[in-house]
């Protein structure tokens, strides 16, 4: 314990001393700072939370409702059928999924391939609740998924922690 003590010294009191000296710039700013990274923090949480249950409110949503980012991949046309099933494809990357957001026919059956390459992290497995999935990918490779017929609406899918998400909206 006394060498724990000693060795972390020398940077307890370089901590120390700056916190002391930057008093009075960040006087009346830390507390706001603070409140700030707390409040971030928890919606953060909260909206992982609502992701890995699988609920169609989250909070990713509705900044996506009130900024519009979703509203090109809803007006995009669907995939075609030509031996019946439709297949659609999205890129697990270390930083989410690619597309985030698939519009496809619903009633028609679906098989969705989740690529990944050299693919790191929580995008390595998949939830898809809507459709009782959960699986751990490959670190490379395509993993196809049978989704069935697609029920008319919006299904999310979301990475192992919620931190990632997408969507595949089904249009009658």
């Amino acid at each position: 314990m006394a060498t724990f003590v000693i060795g972390t010294m020398p940077l307890f009191a370089v901590i120390g001393f700056a916190a002391r000296r930057s008093t009075a710039y960040v006087q009346g700013r830390l507390g706001l700072l603070t409140g700030a990274v707390v409040l971030v923090t928890g919606l953060l949480a909260i909206n992982a939370g609502l992701v890995l249950n699988g609920s169609s409110f989250t909070l990713a949503g509705v900044w996506q409702d009130v900024t519009g980012a979703s509203q090109a991949a809803a007006l995009a046309a669907p995939p075609g059928a030509a031996d019946g099933i439709q297949r659609m494809m999205i890129e697990a990357h270390n930083t989410g999924y690619s597309p985030s957001a698939l519009t496809a026919r619903a009633g028609v059956p679906t098989e969705l391939t989740i690529r990944t390459d050299n693919t790191q992290g929580c995008t390595r497995a998949i939830v898809m609740s809507s459709f009782g999935v959960q699986k751990v990918l490959p670190a490379t490779g395509d993993t196809r998924v049978g989704l069935g017929d697609l029920e008319p609406g919006t299904h999310r899918y979301t990475c192992g922690t919620g931190m990632y998400s997408g969507s595949i909206t089904a249009v009658a």
